[in-house]
């Protein structure tokens, strides 16, 4: 099972870097955004720099795994 992950979002913008507790970026991670009241979830996969790129989520709190 992997461990920790860090996700980083880039002033505001629709991208974010994957990194682990030593700050080593995630390339090829899966990323899950969950909304349990409407059941909407959406996987993104890290780029090799460990960043995801043009994520539009309708607006609503989620969890993320």
């Amino acid at each position: 099972m992997p461990g920790p992950a860090s996700i980083s979002t880039i002033g505001g913008r629709d991208s974010a870097c994957v990194s682990d507790a030593t700050g080593g970026v995630l390339p090829g991670a899966v990323v899950r955004f969950s909304n349990a009241a409407t059941g909407f979830t959406r996987d993104v996969v890290t780029d090799e720099e460990g960043r995801y790129r043009g994520l539009a989520l309708p607006l609503a709190t989620y969890s993320i795994t």
